[in-house]
């Protein structure tokens, strides 16, 4: 162990940029120096509907993943070496069983196909059947809980001192992070800009996960929830800081 690090503790995480800017109103600049603290709001108070505040969907039609999955089990079984399984599932030992046996099956590909389609139907409703349930626990374990804390890279967007600091009348708050000082600023995250709505899965993704056993990433679904908006709003050029709140019926959070 570094006897460094042993005296001097723990090291701080590096700061994401050398600055970040918070735009705001002049009397929300008084109240932010006076009390040495910011508010961190509730996503259902973004101004963005698309904003964490949507139900996630499948990035794909259910023609779209019966074409994918059947060519991919065609060639998962069809295969001469085992597919890199991340791990073994019900389904992913199934399919090895399916490739190893595969020399003595007299069906043809098409035959194949054919016989894995009914499955894939069924799947698809079952995915949608819960997919209501899943979007509501999000809401409950992660949307009603979490409360953000947003930053631009940049003080001088016009279109942000309009919207955001009081029709230009307002101030634009400068942080840094100097070497000897903590902020929670540093474990903030740059949002995601994309032009169309975050998904569950792409169809790549959901292929993945079921051919090949990858655990379905709810890093990912944070990052996609909490971290994405539309590229209508890529002149923010936002960073955020996500913590949980004290109390989850408050949609305000100071610290």
């Amino acid at each position: 162990c570094d006897k460094a690090t042993e005296r001097d503790g723990p090291k701080m995480i590096p700061p994401p940029r050398a600055e970040l800017f918070k735009y705001t109103s002049a009397a929300a600049a008084k109240l932010i120096l006076g009390n040495r603290s910011v508010r961190y709001a509730a996503p259902s108070t973004m101004n963005d509907p698309n904003d964490c505040q949507l139900d996630l969907d499948w990035g794909f039609t259910e023609e779209e993943v019966q074409i994918a999955a059947i060519q991919r089990f065609i060639e998962v079984v069809n295969s001469e070496v085992r597919p890199p399984f991340v791990r073994w599932t019900p389904f992913t030992l199934v399919l090895e069983m399916l490739r190893l046996s595969r020399k003595a099956n007299p069906l043809t590909d098409e035959q194949l196909g054919k016989k894995i389609a009914p499955a894939l139907t069924e799947g698809w409703a079952n995915m949608k059947a819960v997919q209501p349930a899943f979007n509501e626990n999000l809401r409950t374990a992660w949307l009603s809980r979490m409360r953000l804390f947003c930053v631009s890279e940049v003080p001088d967007q016009p279109l942000m001192w309009t919207h955001y600091a009081d029709q230009h009348k307002g101030v634009v708050l400068r942080f840094v992070f100097p070497d000897d000082v903590d902020n929670v600023l540093r474990v903030a995250q740059p949002v995601i800009y994309r032009d169309a709505p975050p998904v569950l899965a792409t169809l790549d993704e959901f292929i993945e996960i079921h051919f090949l056993g990858r655990p379905f990433s709810e890093q990912v679904i944070w990052e996609r929830l909490f971290r994405t908006k539309s590229s209508d709003f890529s002149y923010e050029r936002e960073w955020r800081v996500i913590l949980p709140a004290d109390d989850p019926n408050d949609p305000y959070y100071f610290l």
